[in-house]
């Protein structure tokens, strides 16, 4: 059973803790340092509440700890009691519980003229040509078909061992949330869609053509024969994918 419940806890993410310092006056690396000192604290406070909650149920299982754009944690459906979330929920520090929900994915086909070609030519503060060079975008979606040619960059085509070992400079990294995996191969060309709008730099150019797309699948192969079987995921996968863009290079900074 993929359901989670997020246990939420009363201490702020570290995204509004940070917030909070810089608009307070402080530096970047001011409000940057103390984040990550707040952070020993939540991690702590994760491990006590974890053994609180253990004595409630010690057949409880935990999933991932949330600390950037929420502060908490998974908890698993399978081995919990009647009233274990009840009691859970009135724990010290414990702010609520959150059960997962369903999400379904739709697939629409949107088009729109914005005129991006006109703003390639535009120079940004230093003179360089806003073509999103520099611009890492994360695409949360069905996954990133990164062997699309207009995926392409100057080794050629990226395949699967060059993934791996992420050695594509155009999809450079990624996540399948869905399988629990290192492999976000989209299965039914939305995501692929999504990225190539954004930094397709082939046949066809995309809105930032040098930009770079971290791939992270949230949402289970679709077969677009049978949409009346359409798959769908919990929203927890969505929260674990966000907490991951929210540091791309896994640095903690």
């Amino acid at each position: 059973d993929k359901m989670l419940y997020f246990v939420e806890l009363d201490s702020e993410p570290l995204s509004v803790y940070y917030r909070k310092r810089f608009e307070n006056g402080e530096s970047i690396s001011q409000a940057g340092s103390e984040t990550k000192k707040y952070k020993d604290l939540i991690q702590f406070e994760h491990e006590e509440i974890k053994s609180s909650i253990k004595n409630i149920n010690p057949y409880i299982e935990f999933d991932d700890d949330l600390y950037i754009i929420a502060n908490g944690f998974f908890i698993k459906k399978n081995n919990l009691g009647p009233s274990d979330l009840y009691k859970i929920e009135k724990l010290p520090g414990v702010k609520s519980v959150h059960a997962d929900q369903f999400m379904f994915l739709f697939l629409q086909e949107t088009t729109s003229i914005i005129g991006a070609d006109k703003v390639w030519q535009l120079p940004d503060r230093n003179g360089i040509p806003l073509t999103g060079k520099g611009v890492k975008v994360a695409v949360i979606d069905t996954g990133v078909d990164y062997t699309h040619p207009d995926f392409a960059d100057d080794k050629g085509i990226c395949d699967k061992e060059r993934f791996a070992r992420r050695d594509c400079k155009k999809i450079v990294d990624g996540w399948d949330f869905s399988n629990n995996d290192p492999d976000p191969m989209d299965a039914n060309a939305h995501g692929t869609h999504v990225a190539g709008i954004i930094a397709a730099n082939g046949v066809v150019k995309g809105i930032a053509p040098d930009a770079e797309i971290y791939a992270y699948k949230v949402a289970a192969d679709i077969d677009l024969e049978n949409l009346e079987n359409i798959n769908f995921e919990f929203f927890s996968i969505v929260l674990k994918s966000l907490e991951k863009t929210s540091d791309l290079n896994s640095d903690g900074d």
